[in-house]
């Protein structure tokens, strides 16, 4: 029997391709995944800052957030069997800390808001009463949470180890807001909240609902 020499690995071998421990091993669709996952988070960026400007009203926030979504929609179709997995009820649990993190991060945001951001950010202002917010929250919760938390963050995981992926998602969520450095704070501990029910809940399903809720409260301040 040939012996292979030492330090090489033979032909057939399980380890053949193998990766430093803790980074996933190469497969065929994990360049398909990082590429929507980029196109995602290019998309995010480029198409609000081209179509709504500092005097867009909040009425015209859903015509231009369509276009967004689409491309959203046409990514997640293309990596369906990647988020077919997250599309299941999830844990329970997670369902319970979804809406009790919300009142948790919507309440520290608010100390933030008070001392901090209302002398960078002024109320935005809004004609839209509270009944007619609700389609456009939960609409952009659950787009938004397709996006990140399913094509970014698993196109991101198949070439990159769990944390990473995570962390990258999480900077990339704050990033397409456009707020200068001073207002990451409240975007980065959202994205760590719908990191970990995303995490540990096993879907994208108490994701949805919480971003949505957050931006419901947001959005809520200043409605008529």
């Amino acid at each position: 029997m040939k012996v292979a020499p030492a330090g090489s690995l033979s032909e057939g071998s399980p380890l053949e391709g193998a990766t430093r421990p803790g980074w996933p091993s190469s497969a065929p669709g994990n360049a398909q995944g990082l590429l929507a996952a980029c196109a995602v988070v290019i998309s995010s960026a480029l198409i609000p800052k081209l179509l709504v400007q500092p005097s867009t009203p909040s009425e015209d926030l859903l015509r231009t957030s369509l276009p967004g979504w689409a491309v959203i929609s046409v990514l997640a179709l293309a990596c369906r069997r990647r988020l077919a997995p997250l599309l299941g009820p999830g844990r329970l649990e997670a369902w319970a800390a979804a809406f009790a993190g919300v009142f948790v991060t919507v309440a520290a945001t608010e100390l933030y808001d008070v001392h901090i951001l209302h002398a960078w950010f002024p109320p935005p202002g809004s004609t839209r009463g509270r009944a007619e917010l609700w389609p456009f929250c939960l609409a952009l919760g659950l787009f938004e949470e397709l996006g990140f938390r399913g094509v970014v963050l698993e196109g991101l995981r198949g070439v990159l180890p769990r944390g990473i992926a995570h962390a990258l998602t999480i900077l990339g969520f704050a990033f397409v807001h456009f707020r200068p450095l001073v207002g990451w704070p409240p975007l980065l501990l959202f994205g760590i909240l719908f990191g970990l029910l995303r995490e540990y809940g096993r879907s994208l399903w108490p994701c949805a609902p919480s971003h949505a809720l957050i931006d419901f409260l947001f959005f809520s301040r200043w409605a008529p």
